[in-house]
């Protein structure tokens, strides 16, 4: 059987796709079992916190063929707690993130997560919070964990639209969440992400080389007064700005010869 010229490429990059898969698992086995170990013997568990920003995401972003690009740290001030609220496109978002963000980072990831090996164990060992869709007593709970972690000085990031979207606009925010800072009177920071959904998109095991562009807006500062849904509104807002502009000048500096999108298998 004669394969044509696309059979043949979507071939080959599954094959380069089966290696990234390998050295991620094996990565990441590695890398948590080393990070868990010395946080434990050094009675430090922000190390591994560290680990996850400088060793461990760089690594999986360089094997995943991204290019990264940041804007808006400058923006931050060194050892301030700040609660991000990012859009959210694709797996890949979590090491981008874990790279492009100056500080160390306690995400809000899903209570499914908790169950999957090596990565739940370390979401739980660093004291990341769980939150479990549809079950609004627990939702609180996981809010009032996240005011405990704001208030101890620890950033924490949200992907506020509770779910992955297409890569193509910045759904509306869950106001939910931004009870948490309001609480802990931290300044809320808009993140836009753009080009992990052509990278790797939701529900697809398909990976190709993309130019990934964070941005990182203006922090946004709140007290005891501020109303939480125009909180989330106006910082779906500024997202959705910083996204569609990000998309543009990506769209416009990207040549036409870079690989396209995933097929779905």
């Amino acid at each position: 059987m004669v394969h044509s010229p696309p059979d043949m490429k979507n071939l080959l990059w599954r094959l380069v796709n089966a290696v990234q898969f390998t050295c991620f698992f094996v990565w990441t086995v590695f890398w948590i079992t080393f990070a868990v170990v010395l946080s434990t013997v050094t009675r430090r568990r922000s190390l591994a916190l560290v680990l996850a920003r400088r060793v461990w995401a760089p690594v999986l972003n360089r094997a995943a063929l991204l290019r990264l690009e940041a804007e808006g740290q400058e923006q931050l001030e060194e050892g301030r707690a700040y609660y991000f609220a990012s859009n959210h496109q694709s797996f890949l978002d979590i090491p981008v993130l874990f790279a492009t963000l100056p500080t160390g980072l306690h995400f809000v990831a899903k209570a499914e997560l908790a169950s999957f090996p090596f990565i739940g164990w370390f979401v739980s060992f660093v004291g990341m919070v769980f939150v479990e869709r549809g079950h609004r007593g627990k939702g609180l709970q996981a809010v009032e964990r996240v005011t405990d972690l704001l208030r101890e000085g620890k950033s924490v990031i949200s992907f506020s639209e509770g779910t992955r979207g297409n890569g193509q606009q910045v759904n509306r925010f869950k106001s939910g969440g931004f009870r948490a800072p309001i609480a802990a009177g931290v300044p809320v920071v808009p993140v836009a992400i753009v080009g992990t959904s052509q990278a790797m998109p939701a529900r697809s095991l398909a990976l190709r080389p993309a130019r990934v562009k964070v941005r990182i807006g203006a922090p946004i500062e709140v007290d005891a007064s501020t109303e939480r849904h125009r909180l989330a509104e106006a910082t779906q807002q500024k997202v959705a700005t910083m996204f569609a502009a990000a998309r543009s000048s990506r769209a416009a500096s990207t040549p036409e010869s870079r690989p396209g999108p995933p097929s779905r298998p």
